[in-house]
């Protein structure tokens, strides 16, 4: 059922996107052919830098082993590793990838996040160990579950009409002592819905990004033809969360570090990338940052 869910989201991603970045398109293409249903074109690039903000490149190198570890000339691994990277590789196919391609977007945060704690709980039954261990690590990441952030997923495509009335529903609980995170203990409730995560103080949101709130008092079916919706909607989807964030920094870092090997230099490339790639909307080369730099 995991696998079916995670082979279906991912071919849509793949449709409904033109332009994906090469390390996501990747992971997308190799863990469709760990899940049995490969793509029609594969992508096969040289390996990149692996970084600890970019866990994407661990996977990805993990899933290459595992489907070269006949090639005993280059992979001599023992029944115990090949056990072990079966494990990680299943792991990162059923439920991880799926979970960081949707990362990015900020309104899918927080049903993604507790769908991924209901896929973890199921995944049990595949993976007893690996499970517990990633709940209680997801119980300590619940950033977009705080009552301050499940609003967020007021704008989502992927959450129910009902799901968003539970939410705003929500909006009339007295909050507790406010947290950064969200309540684990929340998790334990049976059936448990993103509205269990709501309070007074998840109105907040709508008020710091200046979003209307005529919408509210509609009918979440109708939402999509409010003035107020529309406009938060586009707002939502501007914000760039802080896995984003960082991935990109990481990558820019790694496109023109090669440049010099003067600190100052670099620094000051960078600058002149991000200063441009503000002022002009399209994709900087390495030839203009040159350029540029020689002005």
């Amino acid at each position: 059922m995991i696998s079916e869910k995670t082979v279906s989201f991912l071919t849509n991603f793949i449709d409904l996107k033109s332009q994906i970045r090469d390390d996501y398109e990747q992971l997308i293409e190799l863990t469709m052919i760990i899940l049995g249903d490969p793509p029609k074109t594969i992508h096969w690039r040289a390996p990149g830098p692996v970084h600890h903000a970019r866990w994407i490149a661990k996977l990805i190198y993990a899933i290459k082993i595992y489907l070269f570890r006949h090639q005993k000339e280059i992979f001599s691994l023992t029944a115990k590793e090949e056990s072990q990277l079966k494990r990680f590789v299943q792991f990162g196919a059923l439920l991880y990838t799926k979970s960081w391609i949707q990362a990015p977007c900020a309104a899918e945060a927080p049903g993604g996040d507790l769908l991924l704690w209901k896929n973890l709980q199921q995944y049990q039954s595949i993976d007893h160990d690996i499970s517990i261990a990633a709940q209680k690590i997801l119980q300590n990441h619940m950033w977009y579950l705080s009552d301050e952030t499940v609003s967020l997923a007021l704008f989502s495509d992927e959450v129910s009409p009902i799901e968003k009335q539970k939410i705003i529903t929500g909006f009339g609980i007295e909050p507790s002592e406010r947290h950064v995170r969200g309540d684990p203990s929340l998790l334990q409730i049976e059936d448990v819905s993103l509205g269990h995560f709501s309070t007074r103080r998840s109105q907040n949101l709508l008020t710091k990004l200046q979003i209307g709130h005529s919408f509210l008092v509609l009918p979440p079916e109708r939402w999509n033809d409010n003035t107020d919706y529309q406009k938060g909607k586009q707002r939502i989807n501007d914000l760039r969360v802080v896995k984003d964030t960082a991935e990109r920094g990481v990558k820019l870092f790694e496109d023109y570090n090669r440049l010099t090997i003067n600190e100052k230099e670099k620094q000051f490339i960078l600058q002149v990338v991000e200063a441009n790639r503000k002022v002009i909307p399209a994709q900087t080369t390495k030839k203009s940052v040159i350029c540029a730099v020689s002005v």
